[in-house]
């Protein structure tokens, strides 16, 4: 908020400054925008694709595409 007076031109040669006012606002703005707005969809369609199956790496564990069954032990 402290370059809204540079966009205005409130301030002295505030002429000269307006354009850095706009363009630090319009740059807040877009960031802004983008990180609420577009990142969010973005992540949004990725996940869609993900897969939902276990993630586990654990041999123990049963809902692990790794998932091996104990050996039979021999008598």
């Amino acid at each position: 908020m402290s370059a809204t007076p540079q966009d205005f031109r409130t301030v002295t040669g505030g002429c000269f400054v307006a354009p850095l006012g706009r363009a630090v606002i319009g740059g807040l703005l877009a960031a802004t925008f983008a990180t609420l707005f577009v990142l969010p969809s973005i992540f949004a369609l990725f996940q869609s694709r993900a897969t939902t199956s276990s993630a586990s790496l654990d041999p123990a564990d049963p809902e692990s595409a790794h998932f091996r069954t104990a050996p039979v032990a021999a008598h």
